[in-house]
């Protein structure tokens, strides 16, 4: 009972903060933008297609799951069905972990006090704050084909495996130690083997060689987040390898837990690879395991306060386990209540009617070129693209009150401003469409 109505509360506060986010033109292009594109060219047989990224989708992120949002939009074809499936997915990984730990432990009450505040922990409203991902709906799937594992429901179990590697290539980490997990049993000590080996069998073909297939030597952007590991000097990645404040949230990830997981060092050993990779990437957010980044150490860290809580002694006070992730939630949390949360982006005033009254009349197919907040909402169609990116074809939207995030280039977006030339399609003082240069 505490563990739904835990995930109840979870589900409608995330919705209601992400709707709210959307409404007020605050949610930024990256990455709701990009999987809405993608998602609404799978609606219109365009298979993971983006104008965001060159050849297929899936050579960047290896996401067939993403067929799931793609379904949904059939009958809501909105951006914002993504906030909706990113707050469920969230909420929803009390419930798969509360079903997981209770298998592994025999222990329903013990589950419950890790399961229930899962969905408020820091690091999973900061995956909130990323908006929609499809390694959200995975790692909540990983748990769930423990379980099935665990109840000895064999086709279930492998099901839910496979739909969780679709979401995406980082995900066989996850279905390696759930495998692993299962494998200390003897009941399921054979299938944990073979999660285990399918899990590295997929990561080294799905990495090492579909998706370098499917790029066919094109640029991503995630090539720059190791590549300067090549050159990099032994200092620079003993400096990355040591970053404080990744540790930290490492550490704030353990809290969450009840420290259950510093009682079976073995198993949170697991965490390591994710979390080395997390500190040793070029991409701002992801050593200090902000945004999305986290998601890869949850079931590591699940798993390892699983492992430790099936040896607490039955006269253990097991509702104090739900105590610290209450505290955190509340105090560094990305997402307001909490005191260190920046609620600006939530509290903007609904402008998303009007955006859409003013680019009514653009034609269907039209290429558009757009300020980053307004990315997500013009993202039904086969054509767009940052508003520093413009090229003279493209229809221009432009937000004058935009809250632009840190990475679009200021300078690059002035000069876009500055061409002439264009006939004014829309100008209501806040949204101003242009169309195409000459």
């Amino acid at each position: 009972m505490a563990v739904g109505l835990a995930a109840l509360v979870a589900a409608a506060w995330y919705a209601w903060l992400l709707l709210a986010r959307d409404a007020g033109l605050a949610t930024f292009g990256y990455d709701q933008a990009f999987f809405q594109q993608v998602v609404w060219n799978l609606d219109h047989g365009r298979w993971f297609t983006s104008s965001f990224s060159s050849g297929s989708f899936l050579g960047l992120h290896f996401e067939p799951l993403l067929i799931v949002p793609a379904a949904v939009e059939l009958a809501w074809p909105d951006a914002r069905a993504l906030s909706l499936l990113a707050a469920a997915s969230i909420a929803g990984l009390g419930l798969s972990a509360f079903l997981f730990v209770r298998a592994l432990t025999g222990r329903p009450c013990l589950a419950a006090a890790i399961a229930a505040p899962l969905p408020f922990w820091p690091a999973l409203q900061e995956a909130a704050k990323a908006g929609f991902h499809p390694e959200m709906i995975g790692v909540g799937l990983a748990l769930l084909a423990g379980w099935a594992g665990l109840r000895g429901r064999t086709g279930l179990c492998w099901a839910l495996v496979f739909l969780s590697l679709g979401a995406k290539e980082d995900q066989a980490w996850n279905i390696l130690v759930i495998g692993l997990a299962l494998a200390t049993l003897p009941a399921t000590r054979q299938i944990g083997r073979r999660l285990a080996v399918l899990a590295v069998a997929w990561g080294v073909t799905i990495t090492g060689v579909v998706m370098p297939l499917l790029r066919a030597g094109q640029y991503v952007d995630t090539d720059n987040y190791y590549r300067w590991l090549v050159v990099a000097p032994t200092r620079a990645i003993f400096h990355a390898l040591t970053f404080p404040a990744g540790w930290l949230a490492f550490l704030v990830l353990i809290l969450c837990a009840g420290c259950l997981p510093l009682l079976r060092p073995t198993w949170l050993a697991l965490a390591a690879p994710p979390l080395l990779a997390d500190l040793l990437s070029a991409h701002d957010p992801q050593p200090l395991l902000h945004l999305q980044y986290a998601l890869p150490l949850v079931v590591p860290v699940l798993v390892a306060a699983a492992m430790a809580a099936r040896a607490i002694p039955a006269g253990w006070p097991i509702p104090m386990l739900a105590v610290p992730p209450a505290i955190l939630a509340l105090t560094i949390g990305a997402l307001p209540p909490s005191m260190a949360a920046n609620s600006a982006a939530f509290q903007r005033p609904p402008a998303l009617a009007r955006l859409q009254a003013c680019v009514q009349g653009l034609p269907a197919d039209a290429p558009v070129a757009a300020d980053d907040t307004i990315l997500a909402p013009l993202a039904s169609r086969s054509s767009l693209r940052e508003l520093t990116g413009a090229q003279p074809t493209d229809f221009l939207v432009i937000d004058r009150e935009a809250g632009l995030p840190g990475y679009v280039v200021i300078v690059d977006r002035t000069r876009i401003l500055m061409k002439q030339n264009r006939p004014v399609l829309c100008d209501d003082g806040r949204f101003l469409v242009l169309g195409q240069l000459g």
